[in-house]
């Protein structure tokens, strides 16, 4: 029997209508070295939109239709694409339930998913959300452990609405299969889900007597990547804070896990850990770019970042040696 060497494991950051960044940058991988990601991957991790394209990848849909999905449903799921319906949506956003309705996103991700549960997928997942009840965060993964028995029965489209339902953005979740209980954004507490991977990975699928090693490659969202004038914010209304607080606790986790794991790595059974980092933006794109922002210059913008990443990232020899096809013959 052949099989690959290492473990591996992908992670994808969540950052909303941003996630079309990172399935861009998929789809490069993909393409350049000639790998199926459902087959080559054997755990997929991801928080928010991560978590809603790590949940496809592992019931084996095709990047291309992932593309497709923020492409072509994104504008219904996120439909303020004006100052005007922005200004507006903002003020649903701070006095009423949130800015937007589930609904179209709950029926997209129907479309996907259809009545599946965590159970029948093949490949192993953790998606992270924030169970209010306790305010821990719930990492959703297949019952493969005899001393793991909670989450086989969920269906992923409830998974999905959990993960990607930021505060003031999208209506609390509730999942009955979950002991009635109600979620958020994992994003909150864990926006980049790296370190959730290299510690399931560790702890469940690398046997460390033999010398078993895994292998971790984590996407970026686009971030906000030119920081805040202490004296401008200094000056705002509070409420103000509230319309950049999801986009700011987003960053700074994504950053702190970053560097976490990076520091954690060697203490790791982790051959090699690469991280494809947000682009720098220049001021005309960050005008034009925010997490529910699907205007068609948005989406352009997005993929034209995407491209100009892997233009530099697709030589790196470190990238390469990741997806070297490293077989062992099994006894």
């Amino acid at each position: 029997m052949i099989q690959k060497k290492n473990f591996k494991v992908l992670s994808i950051d969540g950052g909303g209508i941003k996630g079309l960044y990172s399935a861009y940058i998929l789809k490069y991988i993909q393409d350049d070295f000639g790998i199926d990601l459902h087959d080559y991957f054997d755990l997929f991790c991801g928080t928010s939109t991560g978590g809603i394209i790590a949940l496809g990848l592992a019931k084996g849909v095709p990047i291309e239709n992932i593309i497709n999905f923020y492409e072509k449903r994104g504008p219904y799921i996120f439909p303020h694409k004006n100052i005007v319906t922005r200004f507006w949506g903002g003020i649903k956003q701070i006095l009423l339930f949130g800015k937007y309705s589930n609904n179209e996103l709950k029926k997209a991700l129907e479309e996907v998913f259809e009545d599946l549960t965590i159970g029948d997928l093949e490949k192993q997942i953790c998606i992270p959300a924030i169970r209010l009840s306790n305010q821990q965060v719930t990492v959703f993964k297949k019952d493969h452990s005899p001393n793991l028995s909670l989450h086989n029965e969920i269906p992923l489209v409830k998974v999905a609405l959990a993960t990607s339902a930021a505060p003031t953005y999208f209506p609390i979740v509730k999942i009955e299969e979950a002991g009635n209980g109600y979620f958020v954004d994992g994003g909150i507490a864990v926006n980049d889900p790296s370190l959730i991977g290299a510690i399931e990975a560790s702890k469940y699928f690398v046997d460390r007597e033999n010398n078993g090693k895994f292998d971790l490659l984590s996407i970026s969202s686009v971030g906000n990547n030119c920081g805040y004038s202490s004296i401008k914010f200094k000056r705002r209304w509070s409420v103000l804070w509230l319309l950049n607080l999801i986009t700011l606790v987003s960053s700074v986790q994504s950053n702190t896990h970053y560097f976490s794991m990076k520091l954690l790595k060697d203490s790791l059974p982790c051959d090699n850990f690469i991280k494809i980092p947000s682009p720098d933006l220049s001021p005309k794109q960050r005008a034009c770019i925010a997490m529910d922002l699907a205007s068609n210059t948005a989406l352009d913008t997005l993929e034209l970042l995407a491209y100009d990443m892997w233009s530099l990232k697709k030589n790196d020899i470190e990238l390469n040696q990741f997806f070297e096809q490293e077989v062992v013959k099994s006894k």
